[in-house]
């Protein structure tokens, strides 16, 4: 599973730290992240395929004029988006009201701008958080922190068994393994078989979340209740088979957990 960020930011040794920022933290979780950057409204509107570039620059100056305009947006393709609202073409603010009636309601937005006046303007768009440039760094850890755990708390995914669709949640998922050609997946409910091997099925799912105790054995990561000297201990009282070799790494990515939470 890959976070889709997009960074609008019009100053670009700003927006090059930003990026740089981001892309550290999420390296730093084990997670991976395709980040583009849009320098002006008009980058950011053509990025989430809105309209016609121009036009929705010229767009996001004049709200009266939204209700003409056909929603092109993707919104499921988009994990987050970071906002300045002072753009040499426009404001981030309209920008974003814009995108949410297209469809792009379920995406979280970060501001980042130096514009601290218009904090509650950013909630009443549902931002996810505001940050200031003059300090962001000593709040962007924790906001992503709490952005990937409310964020991958509402992920599914869909198991595929002789035809058969079924979607999961990743959290009722405890742990999963290789089943021959098959991938066999331990949940609340019960058990499920997916009809994909386990290499197709783990590029689904977060690396930051599921672990690698054992060869082919991924190990939900918020139902580890105890790590032993061979096996790992889940919440539901099953133990499963973990290499000695992994154990301080998967010890690590527990306290990483708990220290997001």
């Amino acid at each position: 599973m890959v976070y889709n960020i997009i960074i609008c930011e019009d100053e670009p040794l700003f927006l090059a730290e930003l990026k740089n920022e981001v892309d550290k933290y999420f390296d730093s979780v084990g997670a991976a992240v395709s980040t583009v950057c849009c320098s002006s409204a008009a980058q950011f509107v053509k990025s989430v395929g809105m309209e016609d570039a121009q036009d929705c620059a010229n767009r996001a100056k004049d709200k009266a004029a939204h209700a003409n305009v056909n929603e092109t947006a993707n919104p499921e393709a988009i994990s987050l988006i970071f906002m300045d609202i002072s753009l040499g073409d426009g404001d981030g603010m309209k920008l974003i009201e814009n995108y949410r009636e297209r469809g792009g309601n379920g995406v979280p937005v970060i501001f980042v701008s130096s514009m601290e006046d218009r904090v509650l303007e950013g909630y009443e768009v549902s931002a996810f958080a505001f940050l200031y440039k003059r300090n962001y760094k000593d709040k962007l850890e924790n906001t992503l922190n709490r952005f990937v755990k409310e964020y991958s708390a509402s992920i599914t995914l869909t198991a595929i068994n002789s035809g058969n669709i079924e979607v999961l949640s990743l959290n009722d998922i405890y742990y999963i393994e290789s089943d021959g050609r098959k991938t066999l997946i331990h949940k609340e409910n019960g058990d499920t078989i997916d009809d994909r091997g386990i290499g197709v099925f783990i590029k689904e799912v977060p690396e930051n979340m599921f672990l690698e105790v054992y060869k082919c054995i991924y190990v939900n990561v918020k139902h580890i209740s105890r790590i032993n000297d061979d096996t790992v201990s889940l919440e539901n009282g099953t133990k499963v088979m973990m290499s000695r070799r992994k154990r301080k790494p998967i010890m690590n990515a527990v306290m990483r957990y708990i220290g997001s939470r």
